[in-house]
């Protein structure tokens, strides 16, 4: 069967996963970028005449700034339904190039917050879409996503806690047998 350093090993390395798995979910809880219109390193044309950013949870005191060639570009940023951060364009985007937006908010946790990434406007590129709230179930769009940290962390922590059962069922069934088996 095994020896008593075997189980050990086993019952500390699954001990070990349940803690981690529960670290990692409240830990890596933090309010997420989980779309943007248009994107992360997309391309996207016609009339642009907004941005929008959408969170995995509720955020506030957003500010949203679009630059091209380091300029920024005058606009308004509103926070919609909590989790959606729009940025208005005073005037439709013209000029093809790279633009970078950047975001500064504070998530529901009360971190501040703040990342930047680029896109590149060419006119004659699809239009990209709004985000919106669907069924209020959070923000959905056709754009970019993420894992939701929470997520692996329930299933690192319930898989370790699977580990955990499952070596004090094996140490309960190798009780039966006699001490000598213990020694190999």
């Amino acid at each position: 069967m095994g020896s008593r350093r075997q189980y050990r090993a086993l019952a500390a390395a699954a001990v070990v996963f349940a803690i981690v798995g529960l670290w990692i979910s409240p830990v890596s809880a933090h309010t997420a970028l989980v779309g943007a219109s248009p994107g992360p390193d997309e391309t996207a044309g016609g009339a642009i005449d907004f941005i929008d950013l959408a969170f995995s949870d509720p955020v506030s005191n957003a500010k949203v700034t679009v630059s091209y060639n380091g300029e920024p570009l005058p606009g308004i940023t509103t926070v919609t339904d909590g989790q959606i951060i729009r940025f208005e364009l005073d005037t439709p985007l013209e000029l093809a190039g790279r633009y970078e937006v950047t975001f500064e908010m504070i998530s529901f946790d009360t971190d501040e917050t703040s990342s930047a990434f680029f896109f590149t406007f060419t006119a004659d590129a699809p239009e990209p879409l709004r985000i919106g709230l669907t069924d209020g179930q959070g923000p959905t769009d056709g754009g970019s996503g993420g894992t939701d940290p929470v997520l692996i962390g329930a299933v690192v922590a319930i898989t370790g806690l699977v580990g955990v059962l499952a070596v004090f069922v094996w140490r309960a069934n190798t009780r039966r047998q006699p001490e000598a088996d213990w020694d190999r």
